[in-house]
């Protein structure tokens, strides 16, 4: 999504661009990239803590 929308190939993005005004589309399509690397960054996180998770549960499970 990210690359769509930094290449302009994403679809919604454009037709929403093509009606904002020209003094706001770079704005535009900055804020929205910049929330989909939130986005990323947020599941990458999430992600990492449910991989510490299921180490806590084998290492409680190998203690036992």
């Amino acid at each position: 999504m990210i690359e769509e929308l930094k290449n302009g190939t994403n679809v919604v993005l454009t037709k929403r661009l093509a009606v904002t005004p020209e003094a706001d589309r770079r704005r535009t399509l900055e804020y929205k990239i910049f929330t989909y690397e939130g986005l990323v960054a947020r599941a990458d996180t999430e992600i990492e803590w449910a991989r510490r998770g299921l180490d806590l549960i084998d290492s409680l499970d190998e203690a036992s």
